[in-house]
C-alpha cells in the first residue's frame, strides 16, 4: 500500500517529571536546552524547552495528563484526518 504522507520528524515529546526544578537544570546544563516557557496548570507547573528554532522541542508536565494532540510534520500536503483520528483515539 502507498502512504499518502511521510513523517519527517516529531513536533514535540512530553516527559512527566517529579522535580520541575530540577529537570529544566538538568536538561539546561547537561543537554543544552533552553527555557521557552513555564507556566502554572491544575497539577502544578508545565515547562516547554528547545534545541531547534522551534517554539519547543519538550513539554515537562507534573502528572500524566491527556495531551490534546501530538503533532507531526509531512513532506507533501495531503488529508491526513483519518491519520489523526486513528493516533488521537488510539494514542
Amino acid at each position: 500500500m502507498q502512504r499518502a504522507f511521510t513523517i519527517n520528524r516529531v513536533g514535540h515529546v512530553g516527559i512527566y517529571v517529579a522535580d520541575m526544578d530540577r529537570s529544566i537544570e538538568w536538561y539546561s546544563d547537561v543537554l543544552g536546552l533552553t527555557l521557552t516557557g513555564r507556566w502554572t496548570v491544575p497539577d502544578g507547573e508545565m515547562a516547554f524547552m528547545r534545541f531547534t528554532e522551534d517554539h519547543h522541542n519538550i513539554v515537562f508536565a507534573p502528572t500524566p495528563i491527556p495531551l490534546g494532540r501530538k503533532t507531526k510534520r509531512v513532506s507533501t500536503p495531503c488529508n491526513t484526518s483519518p491519520w489523526r483520528w486513528r493516533v488521537g483515539m488510539n494514542g
